[in-house]
Order: structure tokens, then sequence, then C-alpha cells
């Protein structure tokens, strides 16, 4: 009986072990993919790797890529898809700021916990969307307008 304990115990260790291994190389490769994408669209937008100051993915209705890049004429923002193709272009002087966001957002759930905040390109505008968690354990998503900082809306999950 205690070998069959220990055969089993072993045997589950290392069935986590493996899925561990595993969950760890999809997201290594996710993460390569994404950086390869970026590079590709730096490159179509005749930029330098060494401008990108940041960069994030959204996914929205599709997956895009957000690049922060320095340029001569300063700061500037790319979309690119999933496919590392640039959708749009903006200075980043047209977007209202991260801070302003999060200042809306305090107005608007004072008992939210911000998660996330993130840049995106989605129904051919850029828009910020915000994951929250409120004080009664729901959660959900808030979208505003990059450009004006303007509610789109919120989708709030109930608790389970």
């Amino acid at each position: 009986m205690r070998t069959r304990i220990i055969f089993f115990s072993l045997s589950v260790g290392l069935f986590v072990l493996v899925l561990v291994f595993y969950a760890s190389q999809i997201v290594y490769s996710e993460r390569q993919l994404t950086e390869q994408r970026a590079h590709q669209c730096l490159q179509q937008a005749s930029l330098s790797t060494d401008r990108l100051t940041k960069s994030e993915v959204y996914r929205g209705t599709a997956r895009v890529t957000t690049l922060y890049v320095n340029t001569e004429e300063g700061p500037v923002v790319l979309f690119c898809d999933a496919e590392g193709k640039q959708v749009r272009s903006l200075p980043q002087k047209a977007l209202v700021s991260e801070a302003s966001i999060k200042n809306i957002l305090k107005e608007q759930f004072p008992s939210g916990t911000l998660l996330r905040l993130s840049l995106g390109w989605d129904f051919d505008r850029p828009l910020y969307e915000a994951k929250i968690a409120l004080n009664d354990h729901a959660w959900g998503f808030v979208y505003y307008d990059a450009r004006d900082g303007t509610f789109l809306r919120s989708l709030i999950l109930p608790p389970s």
C-alpha cells in the first residue's frame, strides 16, 4: 500500500512538472512571436528597435500590439495587427494620458481597483481597456476613447 502511495505521489508530481513546463513554453513562444511582430511593424514604419520604449498587447475583437516609439518629431504610438502590419500611427500627444484615464476611472468607480490598463486599436479608433476589481468581488472591463477620454462602455461581471 505504501509503495502505491509513493508511486501515485511521484506520478502526480511528475504530471504537474510537465504541465508547468508546457505552460512556460507556451508563454515563452507567445512572447517571442509578439517580439518578432513588433520588429516587423517597426521595420515597416522605418524605425529602429532601439527607439522602442514600451510595448503591450491588446486583445479586443482582434489582437493588436501597441508600440510606444520615440522619433525625431516626438513620441509616437504604433498599432500593429496580429501579422505585424502597421494598422495606424498616432502622435502620443494626440491621445489622453494613462494618468487622465486612471483619474476618470477613479471618479466612475471609486471602489474599484485597477488591475490592468492597456491601449489598443479597435472599431477603427484608439481606446483604453481597463480591467478592474470591485469591493464586492465583481470585476470587469471599462473602455474609453483614447482620443478624448470619453466613456464608451463597461462590462462588469458579478462575483462568482
